[in-house]
């Protein structure tokens, strides 16, 4: 599906003191030939002055006229569109203070942890598209913007910067071409230079950028700061590296050590050993329950004279292996290891099965990337 055609539409900007990005941007997308993006939301992610800015410019600029957004709307025939002073988003520091201003590395910390968790947070509205344009604020505000949606981006979502004609670029009367406005001018170099709004030229650029969203550690990261989480998605992108110490009971998971229960040990590296001997581990099915049962004492008893007697083991599976068991066994060591490995850099260890009764139980760690010592 075209992302015009979801049937929620976000426009999402940063935008400092000038707030002409947001007609810009919405004039753009509506008027293109190929594809035109209508918004059926508008955002704007800014500081408090820019968000009063905002409000006075594009919602209600004087008693007679109205703001620039409704002007637009209008004169393109827009309607339904979304776009109010609960949606200017204000950047607040770590003491959820408002930010004036970006001018420190401190409100740029905090600048880039609230742009990231705001996309990240957009991004879970599956009937959602987003366009994101990295065009106003300041130059680290795109920055923010365009790298968290490469974070969280999905396929529907895009990112683009806003072109305008050069005379009228950055020049705080234009807001696009309207058809019937007044005359402004162009005070650069000392000249009082007339321009009619409706000459200028504005496109979009569109960026492609690379999607590293992934939707396990997109579910865990809120909250997160930006560098919290560049590094948690840093570690989701390490080629997972799993070394199984057998004689101290120890993993070492990309190298973080990770401790499981004797039998939860045992089970674990017997999932492995199956899955790469091409001979993995299965719900248990009629037929089945005592071969696994005794496939896995005879394992455990391999390694007994290391990690101690398996008389309960076996009196536990007197009559087989239950699917209860396994389910039970895998959903606490998954527990164990996430408590101690963390939501997200534990993804690849974790013991996963899809459903259906054809999909073995396994892990994503590839075989050359397991170590025995």
């Amino acid at each position: 599906m075209q992302a015009s055609q979801y049937p929620v539409r976000k426009l999402i900007a940063v935008s400092g003191m000038s707030p002409q990005i947001v007609t810009e941007t919405l004039y753009a997308l509506a008027t293109r030939e190929k594809d035109p993006f209508i918004p059926t939301q508008v955002h704007i992610i800014t500081t408090s002055n820019g968000a009063n800015n905002a409000e006075l410019n594009l919602l209600r600029a004087g008693k007679d006229k109205q703001g620039w957004f409704k002007q637009l709307c209008q004169e393109l025939g827009l309607s339904g569109v979304d776009f109010s002073r609960e949606n200017i988003h204000v950047i607040v520091d770590a003491n959820h203070k408002p930010l004036s201003d970006i001018k420190t590395p401190e409100d740029n910390e905090a600048a880039a942890s609230y742009i990231t968790e705001f996309i990240r947070t957009q991004s879970q509205e599956l009937d959602a598209a987003l366009h994101v344009s990295i065009a106003g604020g300041r130059k680290t505000m795109g920055y923010y913007l365009g790298y968290a949606l490469s974070l969280f981006g999905r396929e529907q979502d895009r990112m683009s910067h806003v072109l305008v004609t050069e005379a009228y670029e950055g020049n705080p009367a234009f807001y696009y071409p309207t058809h019937n406005g007044d005359i402004i001018y162009d005070n650069r170099n000392g000249k009082n230079m007339p321009l009619d709004p409706a000459q200028a030229r504005v496109t979009l650029a569109d960026i492609p950028f690379l999607r590293i969203n992934n939707d396990e550690a997109k579910n865990t990261m809120a909250g997160f700061s930006f560098r919290e989480t560049i590094n948690a998605t840093q570690e989701v992108l390490k080629p997972a590296y799993l070394v199984i110490d057998r004689s101290k009971q120890l993993l070492l998971m990309n190298g973080h050590r990770v401790e499981l229960q004797d039998q939860r040990f045992a089970f674990y590296c017997w999932i492995i050993e199956k899955q790469f001997n091409n001979a993995p581990l299965f719900s248990p099915l009629e037929g089945t329950i005592y071969k696994y049962a005794s496939e896995f004492l005879a394992f455990y008893e391999k390694i007994k004279g290391e990690m101690g007697a398996t008389e309960k083991t076996e009196k536990a599976f007197k009559k087989g292996m239950s699917k209860d068991y396994v389910s039970q066994t895998v959903s606490r060591i998954n527990e164990e290891v996430k408590e101690q490995l963390g939501s997200i850099a534990s993804a690849p260890f974790l013991v996963k099965k899809k459903r259906g009764k054809e999909n073995p139980y396994k892990i994503t760690v590839q075989s050359n990337n397991i170590v025995y010592k």
